[in-house]
Parts: C-alpha cells; sequence; structure tokens
C-alpha cells in the first residue's frame, strides 16, 4: 500500500473564503457579491469567449424575461413549478 500522494501549492480550505466578498454562501448571494464587488472581471469563459460579471448579469435578466414568456407556449420545452 502506498502513502496518499500529498498537494502542494494549495490554499487551506478557509483561505479561499477570504478571496471573495461576503455573501451569504448561497450562488446567488455569490454572483451578487462578485457582480457588484469586480463588474468588468471575468465571470465566464466558454470555448474562447469570455463574458464579464456585467454581461453575465445581463444574460441571467434576459433569461428571467424569456423563461415564463416560454413556459406559455404551447409548444415550449421550458416549464415552470411553484412551490405547493
Amino acid at each position: 500500500m502506498s502513502a496518499p500522494a500529498t498537494r502542494t501549492g494549495t490554499m487551506a480550505p478557509l483561505d479561499v473564503l477570504t478571496q471573495y466578498p461576503a455573501h451569504d454562501f448561497t450562488l446567488t448571494g455569490f454572483l451578487g457579491a462578485r457582480m457588484a464587488a469586480h463588474p468588468d472581471k471575468p465571470a465566464l469563459l466558454f470555448e474562447g469567449e469570455t463574458w464579464s460579471y456585467r454581461e453575465l448579469e445581463g444574460r441571467i435578466a434576459q433569461a428571467v424575461q424569456w423563461l415564463p414568456r416560454a413556459a406559455r407556449s404551447k409548444d415550449s420545452h421550458a416549464s415552470s413549478q411553484s412551490a405547493m
């Protein structure tokens, strides 16, 4: 049996929390805090395209407007659920 591998050059798990703005430990809270603190920094990089936090916020706002309309369309595959 071999010894467990050790990691070097990594941060302690709780040290990473000091690198980000305070938030409520939800995805929405994290993104909102990052958008407010660093609106022009890269938020999403995919297939050579980069969106800033400001652009990501705009795309989220577009989706929020689009989803309810799409859910009402009879041919749509989008749906919404409400809490019972």
